[in-house]
């Protein structure tokens, strides 16, 4: 696009006819089928509604099609936050949180070692939980975005203390790279 954000549409079935002698040329010279390309800056011009290939089924059973919106260092962002709208209507699961002591001398729930809560609301209420010293905190969060189980990064988690907010992070773009395995 014109501001530098690269759109990437994966697991297409058949690419528009303008796009054809392109990838005709590009599996040729790879003396290939399977290629992946990237089109310079103002080779294809596109419009909002213009049908760009039909999806397809590869990776994965089932027809669908794999979409990013990915910044000038092709970082994946959040593309709702790009004017995009998706339909997630599963909801995240908090699998645990585990509260660690950070020093020899903290001591949580009249122990000095971690504690994890399992099996926990949305809302990630952890109940009371004693600690004196420091603390630190690490959730296993699970966001699907289809009965598939295909994976969602986590958009906004937040933590607050007796009510208020001790930590927010908002993930408007990440590395592949840095996406655990959480199977």
């Amino acid at each position: 696009s014109d501001s530098g954000v690269t759109y990437v549409y994966a697991h297409l079935h058949r690419i528009a006819d303008q796009f054809q002698p392109v990838i005709k040329e590009a599996r040729d010279n790879a003396d290939s089928y399977s290629i992946s390309l990237r089109f310079p800056k103002n080779k294809f011009r596109v419009k909002a509604g213009q049908i760009l290939a039909l999806s397809g089924q590869s990776g994965t059973s089932g027809p669908h099609l794999h979409f990013e919106v990915r910044d000038q260092s092709q970082n994946p962002m959040n593309p709702e936050l790009h004017g995009f709208q998706l339909n997630d209507t599963i909801a995240p699961v908090i699998k645990s949180i585990t509260v660690m002591p950070v020093t020899s001398e903290t001591v949580i729930d009249g122990a000095k070692q971690a504690h994890t809560v399992s099996g926990i609301s949305l809302s990630g209420d952890l109940g009371e939980i004693s600690a004196v010293g420091g603390v630190a905190f690490t959730a296993k969060i699970i966001e699907k975005t289809d009965v598939k189980g295909h994976l969602l990064e986590p958009f906004k988690i937040e933590v607050k203390l007796d009510g208020k907010s001790v930590y927010l992070a908002e993930n408007r773009k990440f590395s592949f790279k840095d996406i655990p395995d959480l199977k």
